[in-house]
């Protein structure tokens, strides 16, 4: 296998070792579309790091990431307007900005698409490292407070009452989540980091019994299609990124039938 593959596949299967346990956490909350404003907001990142010339631009996409995420906190706290208003307000603003500001600056040539839908063929040693990182972040942080994240998905008011800051445990999820989208905008895009997040976890949801089995299965079936992914883009001469999520499309479809033939001979 060459190299660059080789470091592909590693760096798709760290990436979706630890999306997995934070995609079980984004579908029991029912935060799909915020880790989709995240997504998007991570662009307008890009484009700072690029006209500044002087800040990393993984840091700068975790800051603006985790600095919309805080910001929609606060707004949502406004009874005016509904959560997902104030998502799709940010996500869709965020993206336009990024967009403009790129456009605008003259002097910068760069390829949104790359950052739209990334490319994991081009992954470098360090950013397995980075994703080495993350993944170790994820597991000892979700493993800390795994009672915490649990309480506070099935009822807050549970939480509160078992002696859980719920607060602290929301930022922290908030954090894990800005810094896994930071980290994996190389890998697989603005645009599919949300369905890798998502598609995974909601097919281990078909067919686990418990939180900790979806949890673990939803970082192995999406590992699983990462590996399908970059085969099947080697094979037909096709994107990465979006075969990986076709993959994953099927996994899902795949539990989906599994699940119900399960429980029609049950």
């Amino acid at each position: 296998m060459d190299d660059f593959l080789l470091r592909a596949m590693m760096g798709g299967v760290l990436l979706a070792l630890a999306v997995g346990p934070l995609g079980a956490m984004v579908v029991w909350r029912h935060m799909a579309y915020f880790g989709d404003t995240i997504a998007h907001a991570a662009l307008l990142g890009v484009a700072i790091a690029l006209i500044s010339n002087v800040i990393p631009m993984t840091l700068a996409m975790f800051i603006v990431s985790l600095s919309v995420a805080l910001t929609l906190n606060l707004l949502t706290r406004d009874g005016r307007f509904h959560a997902d208003t104030m998502l799709g307000m940010l996500a869709h603003g965020t993206l336009a900005i990024g967009v403009l500001l790129v456009a605008m600056s003259g002097d910068i040539q760069v390829d949104i698409n790359a950052y739209l839908f990334g490319d994991i063929l081009t992954i470098m040693d360090y950013d397995l490292a980075m994703l080495g990182v993350l993944f170790a972040a994820v597991v000892a942080i979700i493993t800390v407070h795994w009672r915490a994240f649990i309480l506070m998905t099935i009822d807050e008011a549970v939480a509160r009452a078992e002696g859980i800051r719920v607060e602290r445990t929301k930022l922290l999820l908030t954090m894990l989540l800005a810094a896994t989208v930071a980290v994996s905008i190389k890998l697989v895009g603005v645009l599919l980091i949300t369905a890798m997040l998502i598609i995974p976890a909601a097919a281990a949801r078909n067919v686990a019994r418990s939180p900790l089995q979806m949890v673990l299965m939803a970082s192995i079936f999406g590992a699983i299609a990462v590996v399908i992914g970059l085969q099947g883009a080697i094979e037909f001469d096709a994107p990465a990124a979006p075969m990986m999520v076709t993959s994953a499309i099927g996994i899902f479809l795949v539990s989906a039938l599994l699940s119900r033939v399960f429980k029609s001979r049950a």
